[in-house]
């Protein structure tokens, strides 16, 4: 299993990225990179498109204190109820040395 993250400063990065043709007739330079990160793209968008399918789709009737961790469960019912399949789900206080 391998992490890795990347960082852009605008959307319109991730935007000019994700449109980028690939080279033909060649092996381009960052070929292999760039190929590797419009991938990375694809496959975030799409995890992301499903995390918010699940989390509109939520719906909890409990009611929750107003505060961050409850915000945070809040989160994890409405994901949950949602029908995603996540099985570990992080939450955290701050706050402690």
């Amino acid at each position: 299993m391998m992490n890795y993250s990347f960082a852009l400063v605008k959307d319109a990065s991730v935007r000019t990225i994700a449109e980028t043709k690939e080279p033909t007739g060649f092996v381009a330079c960052y070929g292999e990179e760039l190929s590797y990160i419009k991938t990375a793209i694809e496959q975030s968008n799409a995890y992301a498109s499903r995390v918010l399918t699940s989390f509109d789709q939520g719906n909890t009737m409990a009611t929750y204190p107003d505060s961050n961790l409850a915000r945070q469960l809040q989160t994890v019912a409405n994901l949950i109820s949602g029908g995603l399949k996540t099985k570990i789900y992080v939450v955290s206080i701050g706050g402690f040395d």
